[in-house]
């Protein structure tokens, strides 16, 4: 890195400290709260999946995609049920 002189500074490589990390005690929470924030993206995700097919319903009302709803919405329960119990 050069200033406007041409003078070389140097740069110091900052050491990682406590404050930047999650506020757990061990490694086994660290575990839980990614467990649960990829827990909460897939429901995200599945939930964005369930709203395509009842977009489409709302636009044209047809078996076809009143079974694509029943099946988006079948496996949004299904996983719902796995995460709960």
């Amino acid at each position: 890195m050069r200033d406007r002189k041409g003078f070389t500074g140097i740069q110091v490589k900052k050491k990682p400290d406590g404050s930047d990390q999650a506020l757990c005690s061990n490694s086994s929470e660290r575990l839980i709260m990614n467990n649960q924030i990829l827990t909460e993206i897939e429901v995200n995700r599945k939930i964005y999946l369930f709203q395509n097919p009842v977009e489409r319903y709302m636009a044209e009302k047809t078996i076809a995609n009143s079974q694509a709803v029943a099946k988006a919405k079948n496996e949004l329960c299904k996983f719902t049920m796995q995460v709960v119990s």
